[in-house]
């Protein structure tokens, strides 16, 4: 893979990961499939994550240095949780269980037929529907000290979602958390609050090939590759942080809704045309 190939699936990866348009691994595979590019190993995959949540964790800084001392406070002290802050390491630990047991039990399941392009284009259709609806519909009157133990765990059930080729995690998240009548500010925070351990963990599982003391530290890939790709992929993440935190602060957003259907158009048609 060369410096340019890891470059632009890093800027894709970060792309369909923060947006409701279908998920990082699906942008990547398509990308591959379009431009009849080498499929990214898992280890790439593995650095790809592993920037994402130190990136979303660099973003959110403050937030996690007040939830971790909080936490640490509880437990030293052996306190009740009582402030949002305290009891936010509950809540993201709830949002964590869906989608562990889908990863576990439920992912060796998913059909074939979703795997393949037409499959996942199908299913990035498919998603809109429910975005349309929560953004149509919901009430959008609770904010960040709203949360509670059950809309913790919806939005864990929707981060379940990711191992539908083409739906993404970020999507059912969004489309529960509508459903809940949270504001876009205080659910898209809450998301990339509770993703930032999930992607650290799937990272860290997906990095057992990675050769520190190699020449190539990913199969096929130089370390001015993987080094050039995990540069731009922070900045990256960083930019588009910035960028969604502050269109969220906005009452309603199809954006994503309209990016999503052209995309699963533009992929079935290039199915298609390939075919």
């Amino acid at each position: 893979m060369t410096t340019f190939q890891a470059i632009l699936q890093a800027i894709v990866h970060c792309v369909f990961e923060l947006l409701p348009i279908g998920g990082a691994m699906t942008g990547v595979q398509l990308l591959s499939h379009a431009l009849s590019w080498q499929a990214p190993s898992e280890c790439f995959e593995g650095v790809l994550l592993f920037v994402g949540a130190f990136a979303l964790f660099f973003y959110f800084r403050h937030d996690w240095a007040s939830i971790i001392s909080n936490l640490l406070r509880v437990l030293v002290y052996r306190k009740f949780p009582s402030s949002l802050d305290e009891r936010l390491s509950l809540f993201i630990t709830m949002s964590a269980i869906p989608p562990l047991l889908a990863h576990t039990y439920l992912q060796p399941f998913i059909p074939e037929f979703l795997k393949t392009p037409l499959g996942t284009a199908i299913m990035i259709l498919l998603g809109a529907l429910p975005l349309w609806f929560g953004q149509r519909f919901s009430r959008k009157n609770r904010g960040m000290f709203d949360w509670n133990p059950l809309d913790a765990f919806l939005i864990g059930v929707g981060q379940a979602f990711y191992i539908f080729p083409g739906m993404g995690r970020q999507t059912g998240a969004l489309v529960f958390g509508l459903f809940r009548n949270y504001n876009l500010e205080s659910l898209m925070k809450y998301i990339f609050l509770a993703a930032t351990p999930l992607m650290a963990g799937r990272a860290f599982a997906k990095l057992h090939g990675f050769e520190f003391l190699s020449s190539e530290p990913v199969e096929n890939m130089s370390w001015l590759s993987v080094g050039a790709a995990g540069v731009v992929s922070f900045a990256s993440y960083l930019l588009l942080l910035g960028a969604i935190s502050k269109q969220a602060q906005a009452k309603e957003d199809s954006r994503g809704i309209l990016i999503r259907v052209l995309l699963g158009i533009s992929a079935a048609a290039w199915f298609w045309f390939k075919s």
